[in-house]
């Protein structure tokens, strides 16, 4: 590249920049938004703040509820614990079942 081309570059580089600048202006237009949106945004998480002050015991609530989730949870594992221990009791009645069908000379239907 010679000289010339690189000044040429330079040049439209430059001018690329500036006319891609943030003006002054610019830059106070994006701070007065950025300030309306961060107050629009204060005021509806201190209305929320508000609202949820006023629900009495709400920490006692929410504890209730995680109770009853843990509950209902040990309820379900209890339950699937059971049906496992059962799923193996009737595959070893089978089992008998078919012993005995075979030492007595009972043919069993197959299902």
């Amino acid at each position: 590249m010679t000289k010339k081309d690189e000044q040429k570059d330079i040049t439209e580089s430059l001018e690329y920049i500036i006319a891609n600048m943030a003006t002054k202006d610019d830059v106070a237009f994006l701070e007065n938004k950025f300030e309306d949106r961060f107050n629009g945004l204060e005021s509806r998480i201190t209305a929320v703040e508000n609202n949820v002050s006023k629900i009495p015991n709400l920490e006692n609530k929410i504890n209730d509820i995680y109770n009853m989730l843990d509950n209902s949870t040990a309820k379900i594992v209890e339950d699937e614990m059971e049906r496992a221990s059962l799923g193996y009791k009737i595959e070893r009645h089978d089992g008998w079942i078919k012993t005995i069908a075979k030492e007595v000379n009972v043919e069993l239907a197959e299902a």
